[in-house]
């Protein structure tokens, strides 16, 4: 059995090469618009939440930010002492972090293994830069529809909290440990954050090569067809493998939000793909997987809800270009941003390899 899907693993990377080769074309198209993705989009978006929240456990600042939320948010959902902090912040930065932040507190020994495990559950969300401006404005032209989604992962993800917390009886002791904050805390958070965007752009990058090779065949076109799949609908089963593909989709396609909203909850297989390199084995995934299915419901079902407060019947019929078009303000800085990061990574094993 392992012979056999070794061979099929060899025959699919074999078919995928060829398909690189022939439809280059389609494949450059499709990296160059990943690019400017990451470039006007994930890198903005993300990575000076990255490095702050990095520094928030490193220099136990953490701990600070948390007290007012665990007298009030904290007892509500009954979460550990000291990790309200790091339930509100992942929700807010965007997906990467929360498991970020979980793996670096396990790595500081300030929460074990379980703990993390169970808040990776409800510390896992999209962010409101990246729902309200790429998903709202961008695809439908209205601010309500990306706070709509927003606002059903962020309500699911308290929900989940404050059942898992009941259930599950997570354990933490998140304090200071009398250090002072230093700059080598802010370096080093400013270069893992790098090392993680690089991680994360060359993923969805990869995925979009991939994805426009397996299209270039006209398969998935086929497959759709039989199906019945409208064009909106064929986009929306991309957007499972890369969750910024669902920019393409039809500005007109509302009935399909609630639909949006569980995928923007669940990330896409590429986003889950980057937690794992986040990770490294920081802690496990099994109760992660486990209720997934259960906060895709209960997004779904608070999505319509919200959908029906904030939304109109006659909503806007109109939305930016759905080609994403990189502006110079964020283009430049994030060209600076990634080289002055390169520079940081490659100093840091330099002086690495200089002490070994």
């Amino acid at each position: 059995m392992k012979k056999i899907r070794e061979v099929l693993l060899a025959s699919l990377l074999l078919l995928s090469m060829a398909g690189l080769i022939v439809y280059s074309k389609d494949v450059s198209e499709a990296v160059l618009q990943s690019v400017k993705r990451c470039v006007g989009v994930i890198v903005p978006s993300l990575f000076a939440f990255m490095a702050l929240s990095g520094f928030m456990i490193r220099s136990g600042v953490i701990t600070y930010i948390s007290k007012p939320f665990d007298l009030t948010v904290g007892k509500l959902l009954k979460l550990p002492a000291g990790t309200s902090g790091l339930l509100l912040i992942s929700n807010i930065a965007g997906y990467p972090v929360g498991a970020s932040m979980l793996a670096d507190a396990v790595r500081k020994g300030k929460i074990d293994r379980r703990c993390a495990e169970i808040m990776s559950v409800f510390c896992y969300a999209g962010g409101p830069a990246y729902l309200i401006n790429a998903v709202g404005t961008g695809i439908f032209g209205s601010k309500k529809a990306g706070i709509s989604v927003f606002l059903s992962i962020l309500t699911a993800n308290l929900l989940l909290a404050a059942v898992m917390c009941r259930i599950y009886k997570p354990k933490a002791e998140i304090r200071t440990d009398g250090r002072k904050v230093s700059s080598e805390d802010l370096i080093c958070s400013v270069t893992d954050a790098g090392e993680k965007i690089f991680d994360m752009c060359f993923m969805i990058i990869w995925f979009s090569a991939i994805l426009a090779a397996a299209e270039g065949t006209g398969l998935p076109a086929r497959i759709g067809n039989t199906l019945g799949l409208t064009p909106s609908e064929g986009i929306m089963i991309r957007s499972m493998f890369e969750i910024t593909s669902s920019s393409a989709l039809d500005k007109n396609a509302y009935g399909l939000l609630p639909w949006l909203a569980v995928l923007c909850s669940f990330g896409g297989v590429c986003v889950i793909l980057q937690l794992k390199t986040v990770i490294k084995g920081s802690f496990g995934s099994k109760l992660f997987w486990k209720w997934m299915p259960i906060r895709g419901v209960l997004v779904y079902s608070l999505n319509r809800i919200y959908n029906w407060i904030f939304l109109d019947d006659n909503m806007p019929a109109f939305a930016r270009d759905k080609e994403i078009i990189v502006e110079l303000d964020n283009l430049l800085p994030s060209l600076c941003l990634i080289m002055m990061i390169f520079i940081l990574v490659l100093q840091k094993r330099l002086d690495f390899l200089k002490r070994v």
